[in-house]
């Protein structure tokens, strides 16, 4: 992550501030000093791609953050991915051609670099490895990467994923990984898939299916004694297979395409893995559920219920269960088989999500028993609940203020909150209290004063005057206010 967690808490503030916001006040807020504070916005600005400043200071003003200049940051960011290019074509190159050794001078061919660099990169490329259980074999000036294909085609989807390839339903290659004839073939396999099944292929799916057939073809490409390896189809449920017939002859018919491309015979299991990608990409929907898919619904109306409750969102639990049933359903079966997906959003997500987002992923490990559920994936699940989170009308935040001491306010804000209870009460005070506290930045988002003596708006913020008692006519004359404070 390019950011550390106390950096992006920082950009967080800033970014979720209506105006700009003093460096005392963000101390306040993150419970550290000031000069810690401008120390992290150095940090932060000094990993600008431009080199311009990500948060503005402006004297006797604030912090202001350029989101223009944060977006392009993290963009960069997430394209490069967390080790240089060099090193993933690297990589990449050693992944191609596995279990082959290839020199030294072959993998550096294109690149013009020092021992030492390639000292280090063989260093980092071991680190690398270890998470797929993959190795790298020195003999003599030679290395190769030795392990399983599943691992191998995992970790070539996973360095393609860091590459821009899909723009504007165009793919496109900006990388030496890929060549435009493998990349016009593909694309025309993924419009006879959406042909045949009379679908449009949505994002992240076609970008999932076309890194597939793409590593797929590389490999054997390379490895023509790919297809000598023993198959069987026993990793997917045969029910899963006799309900999608469809699916499974279309795979078939994709790769003899592939086989008629490259001119040579693929393993039978290239198939069921094709067949995988293609069916928990939500090409086609089941009316009709199965025991196994009862038990998915079950989970959606589980933790369905458990975010209407906690965020108390304005809907049906099945309604909201069965609007989320297809793609959890897809989730837990993508997960089951351990397909990935890369979720270019993630990052936006977690920013103006960050509680929903946090409550899914807890909750959604804990109901599924998985702990292998990745933030791309909650990140997607995110997004159908975030809908209804901005269909909830933002609440009107409410300053009480009275003449007395605080009992008597604590009494008008209870009354308050019992006749009108779509509004936010942010604190109740005596007008000491308010006189003594008084600052732009502390009372910043309060919307309205109701106070039980008159007030003029010399601090911008709108009061109105109302008894302590909180009578009738007050409470219609507090409603009209807040009517039109929402106009």
């Amino acid at each position: 992550m390019i950011f550390s967690n106390k950096e992006q808490e920082i950009i967080n503030i800033l970014l979720n501030s209506k105006s700009m916001i003093t460096a005392e006040k963000i101390s306040e807020l993150t419970n550290v000093s000031v000069k810690t504070i401008y120390r992290r916005i150095k940090k932060i600005n000094s990993q600008s791609h431009s080199g311009n400043e990500i948060i503005i200071s402006e004297r006797g003003r604030g912090l202001l953050i350029d989101n223009d200049e944060y977006q392009q940051t993290i963009h960069l960011e997430k394209i490069q991915g967390e080790y240089p290019s060099r090193q993933m074509e690297v990589i990449f190159s050693l992944l191609l051609n596995s279990p082959h050794y290839i020199s030294i001078e072959q993998i550096y061919s294109q690149q013009f670099v020092s021992d030492e660099t390639i000292r280090l990169d063989i260093q980092k490329i071991r680190e690398i490895l270890i998470p797929y259980q993959l190795k790298l074999n020195k003999r003599k000036e030679e290395f190769r990467i030795s392990g399983n294909e599943e691992q191998i085609r995992k970790l070539m989807a996973e360095i393609l994923n860091t590459k821009k390839i899909l723009l504007n339903d165009t793919y496109l290659t900006k990388t030496s990984m890929m060549t435009y004839q493998d990349i016009d073939f593909i694309t025309n396999q993924l419009m006879e898939i959406e042909s045949k099944l009379n679908t449009q292929i949505s994002y992240p799916y076609n970008e999932n299916i076309f890194i597939h057939m793409y590593v797929m073809i590389s490999r054997y490409k390379n490895n023509p004694e790919l297809s000598k390896i023993q198959s069987s189809d026993e990793f997917i449920s045969q029910e899963v297979i006799s309900k999608n017939q469809d699916i499974l002859n279309l795979s078939k018919k994709i790769i003899s395409n592939i086989e008629e491309y490259i001119g040579q015979k693929l393993n039978n299991e290239e198939n069921y893995f094709l067949f995988q990608y293609l069916y928990s990409s939500r090409l086609i929907t089941n009316n009709v559920l199965s025991d196994q898919e009862s038990s998915v619904m079950k989970i959606a109306q589980n933790i369905s219920s458990l975010v209407i409750e906690h965020f108390d969102i304005k809907v049906e639990i099945q309604d909201l269960a069965t609007e989320i049933y297809p793609h959890l359903k897809m989730m837990l079966y993508r997960i089951k088989q351990r397909i990935n997906i890369s979720n270019e959003l993630l990052i936006d997500i977690k920013r103006e999500y960050r509680e929903l987002f946090d409550f899914l992923k807890n909750e959604v490990v804990e109901i599924i028993s998985d702990g292998t559920v990745s933030d791309d994936e909650i990140g997607f699940l995110t997004l159908y609940f975030a809908k209804y989170m901005e269909q909830i009308p933002e609440k009107i935040k409410i300053l009480v203020i009275c003449s007395s001491g605080v009992g008597t306010s604590e009494l008008l804000k209870v009354k308050i909150k019992q006749s009108i209870p779509e509004v936010e009460i942010v604190e109740a005070l005596s007008v000491n209290q308010f006189t003594k506290s008084i600052s732009l930045d502390r009372f910043k988002d309060i919307d309205l004063i109701v106070s039980t003596i008159k007030m003029n708006e010399t601090y911008g913020i709108p009061c109105i005057l109302v008894n302590a008692i909180f009578t009738e006519s007050d409470k219609k004359a507090l409603r009209k206010r807040l009517e039109e404070l929402q106009c």
